[in-house]
């Protein structure tokens, strides 16, 4: 007899969550979005720009143009370059919806660091990784990189 009483407030919650998360993916959309960064650091007369890069699929919010899990895309360049030994830099992401768009901000930061003539601006071989908003909400785990398949030492 209790079972019902306990298997009602289960199923109204598991409706909610249900409707919660339709109406979230109702609010996205996805489309190819272009990136390019910008490294620079300011003890340095270095400042690194990456090219411009498609990356199609990108979940948005369909009324604010927000990119979504936007600091997962922006801590990818900074992530790479602590890896290769280069600290000290502040990380900037440019994106656009169109590559026309993109391509004229790209000149135009690239031209606003060339003015200066203590800076100097290289290009450097980084690529921006699709971010899949899906693993990112729901809490995936890669079983790869659990605990009990890391090597021991």
């Amino acid at each position: 007899m209790y079972r019902k009483y306990l298997l009602l407030p289960l199923i109204c919650m598991f409706a909610v969550l249900v409707n919660v998360s339709a109406e979230e993916e109702k609010k996205m959309e996805t489309r190819t979005i272009y990136f390019f960064g910008v490294a620079k650091n300011y003890s340095d007369s270095l400042t690194y720009m990456t090219d411009i890069m498609a990356i199609p699929n990108v979940a948005m919010d369909k009324e604010t143009g927000a990119i979504a899990n936007m600091e997962f895309y922006s801590e990818q360049l900074n992530n790479y370059l602590k890896a290769s030994g280069k600290s000290g830099y502040v990380c900037a992401l440019f994106t656009e919806k169109s590559q026309k768009k993109i391509e004229k901000k790209y000149m135009k930061m690239k031209k606003h660091f060339k003015k200066d003539a203590s800076t100097r601006v290289e290009s450097m071989a980084f690529k921006y990784e699709y971010v899949d908003p899906s693993t990112i909400y729901r809490n995936v785990v890669d079983e790869t990189k659990t605990p009990e398949n890391q090597p021991t030492e």
